[in-house]
């Protein structure tokens, strides 16, 4: 049995740059690409099958294979 992402979440799905940017207080535009990858890597070590969380937070396509199914290969 194998299971892989085949299409993540969106990042804005669970959190938004303009929420990140107001629970930081971060008003001006420089460090947004910076503030993203925090979003991105917050997400990669808390969501989906190999977060902490072990649960999905936002919507995304995951692909079950198996190696028989009801005796079957």
């Amino acid at each position: 049995m194998s299971l892989h992402l085949i299409e993540p979440p969106e990042p804005d799905s669970v959190l938004s740059l303009e929420d990140a940017k107001r629970h930081l207080r971060v008003d001006f535009s420089d460090d947004d690409d910076l503030i993203r990858s925090y979003i991105a890597a917050a997400i990669q070590n808390i969501d989906g099958r190999d977060g902490w969380l072990g649960r999905a937070l936002a919507p995304q396509t995951w692909q079950l294979s198996l190696p028989e199914f009801c005796g079957r290969e």
